[in-house]
């Protein structure tokens, strides 16, 4: 296939996208593990973990990149931004309980919430959230309403309206 790139000739950008892409999604890793998957050296991992602690310091200073000595394994540190399980779990619940999306809108919205958590969050509330969709019912009147394109359409209109008053 046109394109592909393997993993012995990843280019230093390639893998630190990878790496990247691995942190921001929750996950731990460790230095010996880059090293096997990219077959680079172990200064050459370190010079990549390095980049992307420099990135982060550079443009997202609320996100660092941590090093476990115990575990060995480097992880990102986000200082408390994000979404918890538990914050996730309630802004979910309040969504079902207030029954003002047609489920075709709920469900999308709820997978993007979910989505935001590290993998074993994920795991963790799944279940919980599969069973409550399960049992959602939809007030008859919204299940061909796009509710969720209509309320950003009327705040876009009044910020419009504000904007062009003042």
């Amino acid at each position: 296939m046109k394109g592909l790139i393997t993993i012995e000739k990843a280019n230093a950008a390639t893998r630190q996208l990878y790496l990247y892409r691995l942190l921001a999604s929750g996950e731990r890793l460790a230095k010996k593990d880059h090293q096997d998957k990219f077959k680079i050296d172990a200064r050459t991992a370190q010079r990549d973990f390095a980049s992307i602690r420099n990135f982060l310091s550079d443009y997202f200073n609320k996100y660092n990149l941590e090093y476990d000595a115990k575990e060995h394994n480097y992880y990102l540190n986000s200082n408390g931004l994000g979404l918890s399980k538990a914050q996730c779990l309630v802004l979910i619940k309040v969504l079902l309980a207030s029954r003002s999306l047609a489920k075709k809108e709920l469900e999308p919205l709820v997978a993007s919430l979910v989505a935001l958590l590290t993998p074993q969050d994920q795991k963790d509330i799944k279940p919980i959230i599969r069973s409550e969709l399960a049992s959602y019912v939809e007030q008859k009147h919204l299940k061909d309403k796009q509710l969720l394109a209509a309320i950003y359409t009327f705040f876009q209109v009044n910020l419009a309206k504000r904007n062009y008053h003042n």
